[in-house]
């Protein structure tokens, strides 16, 4: 009976175990939906749809209706001196039909502002994804590297027992009891130094995924995505595709649209009207005035003093500043891509060396232990040969960690990180924002559906399938 219990008792420890743990992927997955960084990059998204619709509101005719009602006092030669209580109602039907084109170009500036966010939302999501993975990785590697610390401490605590032993048998000196003890003091010291590392980072972890997370809950990573052949192939690569260029291309799309939109201003405005009007006891005239009204306006400014060719000129300015804007963004991009490329091949030529001296110090440590036991190493020997080993597994962890971390620094720089931690799964993200996938064509504002009749419930809006 009492061994069914146990059994039952390790089955829900493993139960809870697997429920609290937590893999890179899991972890992406939750920080893209609930990060505030990412959220407020949402938001800002479906802001700018509202624009759009806001635009696309200037194609549609305007009904107005005013009225009045109350007591009217006359008193002129026609009407004479006359009170009397009169109301008046109208509606008037207006229709733009020529605005220079304002309209259409306000449209396209607003569509390429949708995509600009669009991809700011993506260029967000893949920092925020970077920065939770490099998080996670650093946790990773402190956790064993506490790991490591934990074996030294119990090491020299069997060293310190034996040379005791050895000490009260009269076969060593008091110094070297000192010595055993002043090891283990140094590493059980390590060792909290380790622990106090890890608590960094964790809270670290903790402030990108917003909920703590427990060291032995974490599960390894593993990288499995696939790496550019070159480092020219990854730049090439990253100036395409990197969603922060994509935000650049399309604000200097939007500032050319803004520019063609301002030049409205040199064209007459053309609109269509019908207005039917009920009036009763108006102008001091008793009885009813009804009257129906259609034609057109026309108006046409002729001075305004440059203020078109001011905010022309401006426009201008704004297209040569995103332009600029886009130059730094792709030096910034090639000077991290070449870092995490550099990165990644030295650690992989370092890794080689240091598992060969992980190897030779961890054999060196063993034939020391046994020519110590023979009395032909001092305890001085044999200290040295354990930090040695230690510092290999420690270099290591951090090597293979740091490794881990460089290739997800290139698909940083590459603006791919959600598609290849989450695989397929991205494309829920990227529909939020209208996005089946990441793309270099700067057309897809032009595939924008009309808005001012869209379900604001649907996230996505349509595209043709080119």
């Amino acid at each position: 009976m009492k061994n069914k219990w146990a059994l039952l008792t390790i089955f829900s420890l493993c139960a809870i175990s697997a429920l609290n743990a937590l893999t890179l992927q899991d972890g992406v997955k939750e920080v893209l939906t609930t990060n505030p960084i990412v959220q407020e990059r949402l938001h800002n998204y479906r802001a700018t749809l509202e624009d759009l619709r806001t635009t696309e509101a200037q194609y549609l005719p305007t009904l107005d209706y005013t009225g009045s009602i109350g007591r009217e006092k006359t008193d002129s030669p026609n009407t004479g001196n006359v009170s009397l209580n009169f109301y008046e109602h109208s509606l008037q039907l207006s229709q733009n039909l020529f605005n220079g084109f304002g309209t259409i170009y306000e449209a396209n500036y607003n569509k390429a502002r949708i995509l600009s966010a669009a991809y700011n939302y993506v260029e967000n999501a893949n920092d925020v994804a970077f920065n939770f993975t490099t998080a996670y990785i650093n946790a990773l590697k402190a956790s064993d590297i506490v790991q490591i610390a934990e074996s030294n401490v119990k090491y020299n605590k069997e060293i310190s027992i034996k040379v005791e032993k050895l000490f009260n048998a009269g076969m060593t000196t008091r110094s070297e009891v000192e010595k055993a003890e002043t090891s283990l003091a140094l590493a059980e010291s390590n060792y909290v130094v380790t622990q106090n590392n890890l608590d960094d980072a964790l809270f670290n972890l903790e402030r990108v995924y917003g909920k703590r997370v427990n060291a032995e809950d974490l599960q390894g990573a593993i990288f499995s995505g696939e790496m550019p052949d070159s480092l020219e192939e990854m730049r090439e690569y990253a100036r395409l595709h990197n969603p922060s260029v994509l935000v650049n291309d399309y604000n200097i799309k939007a500032a050319n649209a803004q520019k063609l939109s301002l030049q409205k201003g040199y064209y007459p405005i053309i609109n269509a009207f019908a207005r039917q009007s009920w009036a009763n006891n108006v102008g001091g005239l008793a009885g009813n005035d009804d009257r129906t009204k259609f034609g057109l306006n026309f108006s046409y400014n002729l001075y305004r003093g440059g203020a078109d060719e001011s905010q022309i000129q401006k426009s201008l300015s704004k297209i040569h500043q995103e332009s600029e804007i886009k130059r730094d963004t792709l030096r910034k991009l090639d000077e991290q891509g070449s870092l995490s490329w550099a990165a990644k091949q030295n650690l992989q030529r370092q890794i080689t060396f240091l598992k060969r001296y992980e190897a030779t110090s961890k054999k060196t440590l063993e034939l020391y232990e046994k020519e110590y036991d023979l009395g032909r190493r001092t305890l001085l020997d044999l200290t040295t040969a354990q930090n040695d080993h230690v510092s290999s597994q420690t270099q290591i962890v951090r090597a293979e960690n740091d490794l881990l971390l460089a290739h997800y620094r290139v698909l940083d720089a590459m603006g791919t990180m959600v598609p290849t931690l989450l695989g397929t799964q991205s494309d829920l993200s990227f529909a939020k924002v209208g996005l089946k996938s990441l793309d270099n064509r700067l057309e897809n504002d032009e595939r924008i559906d009309n808005l001012i009749f869209a379900d604001r419930q649907v996230e996505k809006y349509k595209r043709d399938s080119k």
